[in-house]
C-alpha cells in the first residue's frame, strides 16, 4: 500500500510553539465567533491515566493521547485555539509531532474536533472518522441539524472511515469503534484495553448523551432522532469499562484540574444511560402533548440542600458545565423534574442521589414555590423544597450540571445565583417549624414579585 502520510512542517512546528512555552498553563483565548466557558480553555498539566493512556486536555474539554510502541493516537482535541497546547503537551511528554500516527475524535462539534485540521497538518496523522462525522468535518461544522451555521471550525478531511465495532490496531493496541448515536447522529465512542498498577483495563472513552435545546419531535432533519438516543444510550451501557472518561470530563463527574486519574466507575454509565433516557423520554412526551387547555400547569420540581453533618455548610451545585445552561454561572441546590411515577418525596431522593452520588437518610419538606414564567421559553415551574440532614456516602465532585460545593450557610448570599432565591433561602434555614408557600413570577428571566405565608 502506497504511503499516503503528508509532509510534516516541523519548522512550522518550532515557530508556533516557542511562544506558547513561556505561558504554557495559561487560559487559551476565546474565538472570535462564539464564546466558551473558562474552564474549556484551562489547561491542565499531563498525566498519566494508565501505563500508555495520557491526558492532555483542558479542564474543561477532554483530550487523551496513547503511546504505542509504533507511535502515538490522540483522542479528541478541545477547541480550535488548542492545537498549539496540544502540541506542546504532547512534547512535554515524549512525543514529537511526528510521532502521532492515527487521531480518533468523538463527535464532529467545534469543542472536540476544533482543532484537528491543523493537527492533522502539524503531525501528518490519519485521520479516522465515520461516513456522518466525516461529512460534517468536512464542512468545518456548518450545517448542522442542530447549530446550522453557529458552530463552524476549520474543516479536517478524514483518511478513513470505520464501521461500527470495527478495530483499529497500532503498536499492539486495539481501539475499537463503537457507534452511539446521541449527541449527534456521528457520535463514536472508542474503547482499548491498557494497564495500570500491573493489571489490565478497560478504558472507555464515551461519547456524549446530552439534547441541548434539540427538537426531539417532527424533526424534519432528524426523522429518527428519539430512536437513535435510545440506541446511543444502550450502546453507551454496553462499553467494556473500567475506566470511563467522557469529551466533557464534568459530564461523568470528574474534573482533572482538580485531581488526576479517574476512578473505575461502571456505575456512572448506567446512570448515565437512565438520566439521558429519561430527559429525552419527558422532552419528546411534552412535545407530543402540545398545548393544554388548563391556565396552569407547571412543571412540578424539587429543590433540595445537603446540610453537612455539624449543619454549618450546604451543598451547592455551580452550573459552568455547559454553555447552553440557562443557570449557566449561578449556584443552586439539587433536585429536577418529577417523574410520572413516582412521588414528591421519592422524586427528591432519587435526584440527590444522581446528581450527589448520595443517599438521604433524613429530609424535612421546608416548603414551595411557585415559579410561573421561570422556564428558558416561558414555562412555569412549581417546586418542593427539602433540607437533607442526614445522608450516607461520599458527593461527586462534579456532576453534569457543574461542580459541586460546600459553601457555608451564613455565606450563601454572596454567592451568583437567581436573585429571587435570596427571598425564599433564609426560610430553608431558619428554625421555624412551619413550611412556608410562596408566589415568585418571572418575566424575561426575571423575578417580578414575591409573596408567601406560613401555616
Amino acid at each position: 500500500m502506497p504511503d499516503h502520510r503528508r509532509a510534516r512542517p516541523y519548522a512550522l512546528l518550532t515557530a508556533l510553539l516557542l511562544p506558547l512555552s513561556l505561558c504554557a498553563q495559561s487560559v487559551l483565548p476565546q474565538t472570535k465567533a462564539y464564546e466558551v466557558p473558562e474552564s474549556w480553555r484551562r489547561p491542565v498539566q499531563p498525566f498519566q491515566v494508565a501505563e500508555r493512556t495520557w491526558y492532555v486536555g483542558t479542564e474543561g474539554l477532554s483530550a487523551l493521547v496513547v503511546k504505542t510502541d509504533d507511535g502515538a493516537v490522540l483522542v479528541d482535541g478541545g477547541m480550535p485555539q488548542a492545537a498549539p497546547m496540544l502540541l506542546e503537551h504532547l512534547q512535554s511528554i515524549g512525543i514529537a509531532p511526528g510521532d502521532v500516527q492515527l487521531i480518533l475524535h468523538s463527535h464532529a462539534h467545534a469543542d472536540h474536533a476544533g482543532p484537528l485540521a491543523a493537527l492533522r497538518r502539524a503531525t501528518g496523522a490519519t485521520v479516522a472518522s465515520n461516513a456522518e462525522s466525516a461529512a460534517l468535518l468536512a464542512r468545518g461544522g456548518s450545517d448542522d441539524i442542530h447549530y446550522g451555521d453557529a458552530i463552524q471550525f476549520p474543516p479536517v478531511t478524514a483518511d478513513r472511515l470505520v464501521q461500527d465495532g470495527e478495530t483499529i490496531e497500532l503498536g499492539g493496541v486495539a481501539f475499537t469503534a463503537h457507534f452511539t448515536p446521541a449527541h449527534t447522529p456521528g457520535s463514536l465512542s472508542w474503547t482499548w484495553t491498557d494497564t495500570r498498577e500491573g493489571r489490565p483495563v478497560s478504558i472507555a472513552y464515551a461519547d456524549s448523551l446530552s439534547a441541548p435545546d434539540y427538537r426531539l419531535l417532527d424533526n424534519p432533519r432528524y426523522p429518527r432522532i428519539v430512536e437513535d438516543y435510545r440506541r446511543g444510550f444502550d450502546r453507551v451501557r454496553a462499553l467494556p469499562c473500567d475506566i470511563l472518561i467522557a469529551p466533557h470530563p464534568g459530564g461523568v463527574g470528574w474534573n482533572p484540574g482538580r485531581h488526576g486519574q479517574p476512578a473505575p466507575r461502571t456505575g456512572f454509565v448506567h446512570r448515565l444511560r437512565r438520566q439521558g433516557r429519561g430527559r429525552v423520554r419527558r422532552r419528546a412526551r411534552k412535545a407530543a402533548r402540545g398545548p393544554r387547555l388548563m391556565p396552569y400547569t407547571p412543571i412540578v420540581a424539587t429543590l433540595g440542600f445537603v446540610l453537612s453533618p455539624d449543619r454549618k455548610q450546604v451543598l451547592m451545585v455551580h452550573r459552568n458545565a455547559r454553555q447552553d445552561d440557562h443557570q449557566l454561572g449561578k449556584y443552586n441546590g439539587l433536585g429536577g423534574k418529577i417523574e410520572p411515577d413516582e412521588d414528591v418525596l421519592a422524586g427528591m431522593r432519587r435526584e440527590i442521589h444522581e446528581e450527589a452520588g448520595i443517599d438521604c437518610e433524613e429530609l424535612v419538606l421546608r416548603g414551595t414555590v411557585s415559579w410561573p414564567g421561570f422556564g428558558k421559553h416561558g414555562e412555569d415551574w412549581l417546586g418542593f423544597v427539602f433540607v437533607v440532614t442526614r445522608f450516607a456516602g461520599t458527593p461527586f465532585e462534579r456532576n453534569l450540571e457543574g461542580t459541586l460545593e460546600w459553601v457555608p450557610v451564613d455565606r450563601l448570599d454572596d454567592l451568583p445565583m437567581w436573585e429571587g432565591d435570596r427571598h425564599f433561602l433564609p426560610m430553608v434555614f431558619d428554625d421555624d417549624p412551619r413550611p412556608f408557600h410562596g408566589v415568585m413570577p418571572y418575566r424575561d428571566g426575571r423575578m417580578v414579585s414575591w409573596r408567601y405565608s406560613r401555616a
